[in-house]
């Protein structure tokens, strides 16, 4: 595994993320004997939980699942949906400053090594898998967890399935006459095998959206939450934005 340590990165993170890659070998998503979600829990969470700990509230805000082990938070969400959640956070948190200071400097770089981490981990490879006979694999796409609710995109179930030797010579007809997606599983995949628009895919699409252009808004909000921050572009949906900021305060 290539992982790229961000200069300024907290020390005992970026310890944990070189021992993380010696021993990262074997590991992978799809693993049962070596599940990387293992090897995360064995010598990143304790490295994250210290770093988290030394951290103001102010801080703390900007992490996904802070209350939760990292390894947990990983697990219940999905690794590419936990990697672009943070990249958000982090964003807005970079949205807040006005300067930094060799805190903010260390956090940021703390976060983008994780985030370059759990990117890493969701794309890596079983060290050992075949295809079936007669099954072509194209070896270099990537493999994930669908972008809308995250479970396994249809094309890394398939290297699941295969790297678990479950797989024969019958058990695949019909993905050698479709392609199959490597950002979504079957349910929300674009185009159905008939040709026509997924409505599901759709529906997830609108709704990605509008989280994400809420979340935006409601985290610029949080930032300086005693003023109207929401920027919607109408003052009525920003004043409500800021009442509703208050209240939870």
């Amino acid at each position: 595994m290539k992982i790229t340590i961000w200069e300024g990165c907290d020390l005992t993170v970026a310890a944990a993320i070189k021992l993380f890659v010696e021993r990262s070998s074997p590991y992978s998503i799809f693993s049962r004997r070596y599940p990387i979600l293992r090897l995360i829990q064995e010598v990143i969470d304790p490295a994250v939980a210290d770093y988290v700990n030394s951290l103001p509230p102010s801080h703390k805000d900007y992490i996904s699942g802070v209350n939760l082990g990292f390894s947990e938070v990983l697990k219940k969400l999905g690794l590419n949906v936990v990697a672009q959640a943070q990249r958000l956070l982090l964003r807005n948190f970079v949205l807040t400053l006005d300067q930094q200071t060799s805190l903010d400097k260390c956090f940021t770089a703390t976060i983008e090594s994780l985030i370059e981490l759990v990117s890493e981990c969701a794309s890596k490879r079983p060290k050992k898998s075949s295809p079936a006979k007669g099954v072509t694999i194209n070896s270099q796409r990537k493999l994930g967890y669908c972008e809308f609710c995250g479970n396994l995109t249809e094309f890394s179930k398939l290297i699941s399935e295969i790297s678990e030797f479950v797989a024969n010579d019958t058990e695949f007809p019909v993905h050698e006459k479709q392609v199959l997606s490597h950002r979504y599983c079957s349910d929300h995949r674009p185009k159905l095998t008939n040709g026509l628009w997924n409505p599901k895919y759709r529906q997830g699409k609108r709704s990605l959206e509008q989280f994400n252009k809420e979340l935006i808004r409601l985290r610029r909000q949080c930032a300086k939450p005693h003023k109207a921050n929401a920027n919607t572009g109408n003052i009525l949906i920003d004043t409500y934005f800021m009442s509703g900021c208050r209240v939870k305060l």
